[in-house]
């Protein structure tokens, strides 16, 4: 297994490399370290090879406001992920407010659209289903507000403002501190919308508003690299057991943003490690890792509602499904976002400050037995802060979902911090908590080990969705 020292030097240089949006250079660079890493333990890694249909990149993006009686550039400016794209001259026009209205861009011909998106505080029973708290004082909040899941249900609908005939959109992330929405490379889950769109935060958006009431104007830049039949690839690991009629599937994705958004790889490195050296007939199962692309381009690779996995095990049916020859899979184990800190903004969503060392675990885990597992396998852990979850309401986050939807047993760990999705310039390096880290893939280690020795039936079986709205 990776010591602190090992995560930490590894989690630095995926950092290093920049943004490793789906298929562009940093994240083929972040593959090549996955696969160096394998080669130095002699273990052999195959690869699948994907092409994205579009690649959008940005390079260049600004916004300068004409107020009437002076310009003023907003320096706090972020992009909205495959909007569109401008010359380097960009796009100008009177501003127009559209509101709060995802879709009401009516009257925005020939003008930059203004839109405000909420970030709302919602009951967390909407979408979680606890199972069980470690420690058991801990108590989870009864009310969340993610500009992550916010832009997933309320994302300024830029293809609506484009048949409207807007030249661009500016987007105001509403409720939220200004160092909260920084940033933040939101929503991931679109396709291409030809409508270039900038994010500005909630003080920035009160002087454009204000802008537009005077009969302001607006000059907006977003040039991007457009590339069509771009490639990409997952790669996998097959680590044969006794047993080679089951096995376990552990997943991962490969890109994302910054430290957290997707270091589980550096995770599955470390586990790797660790069962390449016991021997072939000490391993009861045969396991199966697998690291993900597409994640950060769903409509291309997955779904909303099925996310990127579902692609490899469309094409690898063999490890899975049981039928014929067919390998069947017991269970699945799928890890994301380690070593989160917790940030939240103040009640007055003015200031974004450090509430913990440790952003609480959400682990998605598929039955009752898998719970008492895994909560078996926290015991010893220094520093936990975890709430086990049924799936609830078609929700599941992360790339254990695919595993789950397809009646693979799972255990999940995908917590949700606001900043999940930035791409600041650190790659909040300042926010990892490395000891943390190690401590969770130390305990999936001994998940995994249970699993290799449980019987099939004492794994049991995927339970359905829960419904309803109490957490």
């Amino acid at each position: 297994m990776y010591d602190v020292t090992k995560m930490q030097s590894l989690v630095e240089e995926m950092v290093s490399l920049g943004p490793r949006l789906t298929g562009n250079k940093a994240h083929a660079e972040f593959i090549g370290i996955i696969k160096r890493e394998l080669k130095e333990m002699g273990v052999p890694c195959f690869q699948d090879k994907l092409t994205l249909k579009k690649r959008w990149e940005p390079k260049r993006w600004k916004l300068v406001i004409d107020d009437g009686d002076e310009k003023f550039e907003i320096k706090d400016v972020s992009y909205y992920p495959y909007s569109g794209v401008t010359d380097a001259e960009g796009v100008s026009g009177k501003l127009f407010d559209a509101g709060k209205n995802i879709g009401n861009y009516m009257g925005s011909a020939n003008k930059i659209a203004v839109i405000a998106m909420s970030v709302f505080e919602a009951d967390a029973g909407l979408v979680f289903k606890k199972r069980s708290v470690y420690p058991q004082d801990y108590c989870p909040p009864k009310k969340m507000a993610s500009p992550v899941v916010s832009s997933f249900v309320f994302a300024p609908m830029l293809k609506r403002a484009k048949r409207m005939g807007a030249k661009g959109v500016i987007c105001i992330m509403h409720g939220c501190s200004p160092d909260n929405a920084a940033h933040q490379y939101l929503p991931f889950i679109t396709f291409y919308q030809d409508c270039p769109a900038l994010w500005v935060n909630d003080i920035d958006g009160a002087r454009i508003l204000e802008a537009e009431k005077k009969g302001g104007s607006a000059e907006l830049v977003l040039e991007a690299d457009i590339v069509e039949k771009s490639p990409t690839q997952s790669l996998y690991v097959v680590l044969q057991g006794k047993n080679d009629n089951e096995t376990i599937l552990i997943n991962t994705h490969t890109d994302g943003t910054n430290a957290f958004e997707e270091n589980g790889a550096i995770g599955l490195l470390s586990l790797i490690e660790h069962f390449s050296r016991i021997p072939e007939e000490k391993r009861e199962r045969t396991l199966i890792f697998s690291f993900i692309t597409g994640h950060f381009q769903l409509p291309q690779f997955g779904s909303p509602l099925n996310q990127a996995t579902n692609r490899f095990l469309k094409k690898h049916r063999e490890f899975w499904d049981g039928k014929g020859c067919h390998r069947k899979a017991v269970a699945g184990v799928s890890i994301e976002h380690l070593g989160c800190t917790e940030w939240r903004d103040s009640k007055d969503r003015k200031e974004y400050m450090k509430v913990s060392d440790i952003d609480p675990e959400l682990v998605f885990v598929a039955n009752s037995k898998l719970n008492k597992l895994y909560l078996d396998c926290l015991k010893e852990r220094k520093n936990v802060k975890t709430m086990t979850l049924k799936p609830k309401n078609f929700v599941y986050f992360g790339e254990g979902q695919p595993l789950y939807l397809v009646g693979i047993p799972t255990i999940s760990l995908c917590p949700g911090p606001d900043y999940l999705c930035t791409n600041s310039p650190t790659g909040y390096l300042e926010k990892m908590n490395y000891e943390l880290m190690t401590e969770q893939v130390e305990t999936f280690k001994k998940v995994i080990e249970r699993l290799d020795t449980m019987p099939k039936k004492e794994i049991g079986r995927c339970e359905p969705f829960a419904f309803g709205v109490k957490l």
